[in-house]
């Protein structure tokens, strides 16, 4: 699944977690990033299960 990010959105580039929640905020998923990934702006991270 590709979640599209758009302003003002915006993710860190210290590294971070990401959380997917459902329609009644259950949460359903989640990733986390570090720093290193984060440091090319602009690059995709691909998260894999």
């Amino acid at each position: 699944m590709t979640v599209p990010i758009e302003p003002p959105v915006a993710l860190s580039n210290r590294g971070g977690i990401i959380t997917l929640l459902d329609a009644k905020s259950i949460k359903v998923h989640g990733v986390a990033y570090t720093k290193a990934k984060a440091g090319q702006p602009g690059r995709t991270i691909p998260f894999r299960n």
